[in-house]
């Protein structure tokens, strides 16, 4: 979960607020010890096509019961 994809949902949504506004409640949840960031080497990652390089990575992990119908 990146700060721009929850910005991203949050206008998909109809709430209109800033990106600054995003990353300045991420960083208070963060020293307020509800949020952890973490830092994950990546490897094995494809060469980007000519003339482009990687900015960033983004890992989605999703969870489900192992019984699938039973919800969380």
């Amino acid at each position: 979960m990146t700060e721009e994809l929850l910005h991203a949902e949050a206008v998909a949504i109809g709430h209109y607020v800033s990106l600054a506004t995003v990353y300045n409640t991420l960083h208070q949840f963060k020293r307020a010890g509800l949020l952890r960031e973490l830092g994950i080497h990546v490897e094995g990652v494809p060469e980007p096509p000519e003339g482009t390089e990687i900015s960033h990575i983004d890992v989605v992990v999703r969870v489900v019961t192992k019984d699938r119908s039973s919800p969380l």
